[in-house]
């Protein structure tokens, strides 16, 4: 079940570093203008917002 907290783990430091750390990897590695990152980097944005929407959708 999803709930406050686990959404507040999810904003926690831990993962906001952690992303921090894949968002650089990513800069440093993968080539923006190459159709794949690009199409691979907007699925991960999609399922992010699909996510928080649903918890949110489910409060209400």
């Amino acid at each position: 079940m999803l709930t406050y907290r686990s959404i507040r783990h999810t904003a926690s430091s831990a993962i906001e570093a952690l992303a921090c750390n894949l968002e650089s990897l990513v800069d440093k590695y993968a080539d923006p203008a190459d159709p794949l990152v690009e199409a691979t980097y907007r699925y991960a944005m999609e399922c992010e917002r699909d996510f928080f929407q649903a918890a949110f959708e489910f409060a209400l």
